[in-house]
């Protein structure tokens, strides 16, 4: 996946500051804790309420520009899982969903680390294609393939990377306050600037005024499951190097109806429509959030987007 190396190199604590998605006070709680329990600062913060799993998930796909992904709607091979060590899948958090020569398909719950993905891809000798799930299906999944004693096993033999960093995240936080707002405030004065300059982003006209128009009919040349599974891969890709691409955003949409993945189609069109605001086009944007209420009439932010709030 192209420029899955930078995205790597993104922090879980600063994506959720920097998108105020969680306060830095609560972020320190969580990172003190982690460091006294052993536990991950995603489940701590999860567990403690400081925000919620929908919430998180979103975070991570809206500030890593990935695709959800359902377990719900897609079932997992256990073929697949067989072929993958389950140390790996341990230590990592993750589990396989597809195989296409050599793109192996993943579902991840959180942030991931440059050494994550060059492990996998050398011990599967493929290139990965990353997606972001919920972390409580994500955990189901993993234990019903793999049983708590192998886990446990294999906990002992693996000493996480974070496990090895003593006096780290309370320095860091520390000292990083004041350059993480200095930080926000620079990314809303770009923001600003780039809402004005913006009606051709990365060589798309979509952001001047989105029509909300779909089709909802798949290319019959990309009719069989397989095949459209690897089309929303490619699709995936041009939307990461261009958001605004509204034939990419069409597409994904399609086939992943056809798929019959309606929440996989939702969160494109949910990111989609965040993109259109933050570049002030304000009708297409709600064009948007119509047809995103056309799947799910109770969608709340659809329903916000909508009101104006």
């Amino acid at each position: 996946m192209k420029n899955l190396e930078k995205l790597a190199e993104k922090k879980l604590e600063q994506i959720l500051a920097d998108g105020g998605y969680v306060e830095l006070d609560k972020l320190k709680i969580a990172a003190n804790e982690s460091q006294v329990s052993g536990k991950t600062v995603d489940a701590i913060l999860l567990e403690k309420g400081f925000i919620d799993e929908s919430t998180f998930t979103h975070a991570l796909c809206t500030e890593l520009q990935l695709p959800f992904l359902s377990l719900e709607n897609h079932p997992v091979s256990a073929d697949l899982i067989q072929e993958i060590p389950k140390s790996l899948m341990v230590k990592y958090q993750f589990i396989p969903l597809d195989r296409f020569d050599n793109i192996l398909c993943v579902l991840v719950g959180t942030t991931f680390t440059l050494e994550m993905i060059t492990e996998i891809q050398t011990e599967t000798q493929t290139n990965l294609f990353i997606y972001i799930g919920l972390p409580s299906q994500l955990r189901k999944t993993i234990d019903e393939y793999i049983t708590e004693e192998e886990q446990e096993a294999i906990n002992t033999e693996v000493i996480p990377e974070d496990a090895q960093v003593t006096a780290g995240w309370e320095s860091i936080f520390d000292v990083a306050d004041q350059a993480v707002m200095d930080e926000l405030k620079q990314k809303a004065i770009d923001s600003g600037l780039h809402s004005v300059s913006s009606t051709n982003v990365g060589g798309s006209s979509a952001s001047q005024q989105y029509s909300g128009a779909y089709t909802k009919e798949v290319s019959g040349s990309i009719n069989a499951p397989d095949a459209q599974k690897q089309e929303l891969i490619r699709l995936a890709q041009r939307l990461m190097e261009d958001p605004f691409d509204y034939d990419a955003v069409n597409q994904y949409v399609a086939i992943s109806l056809a798929l019959n993945d309606k929440q996989s189609a939702i969160n494109q069109l949910l990111l989609f429509a965040r993109g259109l605001k933050q570049n002030q086009d304000m009708d297409g944007a709600v064009n948007c959030y119509n047809y995103i209420l056309e799947l799910d009439p109770n969608n709340p932010e659809a329903k916000k987007g909508i009101s104006g709030n």
